[in-house]
């Protein structure tokens, strides 16, 4: 049989895990974006971002031609 001591140590101990677990999530996480705000200098930033949005008009471009193509097919079977 379990006696009260065994049971309130037992449940003291239930009660530190779930503190611990409690305060396992309320940590701040850490995140990538701001640790390379912190690193990385400005003009480097900088750099990145025109980088960033070339490589997107350079997917604007190929979409563009993509879609002329398409409707240019549809162009064709709509006229047969």
């Amino acid at each position: 049989m379990v006696t009260n001591e065994e049971r309130i140590t037992e449940m003291e101990q239930r009660l530190a895990d779930m503190e611990a677990e409690l305060r396992a999530r309320q940590r701040p996480r850490i995140r990538i974006s701001g640790m390379l705000r912190e690193i990385m200098p400005p003009d480097v930033r900088t750099h990145m971002r025109a980088a960033q949005r070339e490589r997107l008009l350079a997917m604007r471009a190929y979409l563009d031609r993509v879609i002329t193509r398409f409707d240019s097919t549809m162009d064709d079977a709509e006229t047969l």
